[in-house]
């Protein structure tokens, strides 16, 4: 995290607003894991009035810096103009609009939660996106035989087996396990096991 030279104003607001935020709601569904999480807008509707209550704005973006590109998110005392900025780098498994929308969309998320001190953990969201998209990826490379044997073994020492081997296979869209991606692989483990702690 990362400040103005002076704060002094921006931390008396922000401690004012904080006693009046709202009760963080859950309104983002993941489809993979079938679990709810705290979106963006969830995050701006428990601060928002109290933020602007006592002049703060929070805005966020991306940008490059040294050839990196980053995600920041920032609170700004608009009377006295002084902020507090966190900054992380992206840096999605593989290229392409969906791995990066979704390490943008959880950094973003997880980044204000932080800021906030609200929210918590946001339930292995962030693990839960990259599997999500890795899972979803142009990638078509298929999974070995070996792969193939080790998801067979997850699936039939679970409990929900039947109902697992379903959702995969109408997730991925395809007709058997042999014809999974090599990224829909992780994904689907990923998937057993969130099924197994949940």
């Amino acid at each position: 995290m990362i400040y103005s030279n002076e704060i002094s104003e921006l931390f008396t607001a922000f401690l004012k607003a904080k006693r009046e935020f709202k009760p963080l709601l859950k309104t983002g569904y993941n489809p993979f894991f079938k679990s709810y999480y705290s979106r963006w807008e969830d995050y701006l509707e428990a601060c928002g009035d109290a933020f602007d209550k006592y002049g703060l704005l929070v805005t966020g973006g991306s940008d490059i810096i040294d050839g990196q590109f980053i995600i920041e998110v920032q609170i700004t005392h608009a009377p006295s103009n002084q902020w507090m900025r966190s900054i992380a780098p992206i840096s999605p498994h593989e290229p392409g609009p969906q791995p990066i929308g979704g390490w943008i969309s959880y950094l973003k998320r997880y980044m204000l939660s932080t800021m906030l001190g609200i929210g918590g953990s946001e339930e292995d969201d962030g693990n839960a996106n990259q599997e999500y998209y890795k899972s979803t990826s142009s990638n078509s490379t298929k999974i070995t035989p070996e792969q193939v044997r080790e998801l067979q073994d997850l699936i039939k020492n679970h409990s929900q087996a039947s109902k697992i081997y379903k959702d995969i296979l109408s997730f991925n869209k395809v007709d058997q396990l042999e014809n999974l991606t090599y990224t829909a692989f992780n994904g689907a483990k990923s998937y057993i096991s969130k099924l197994k702690t949940s």
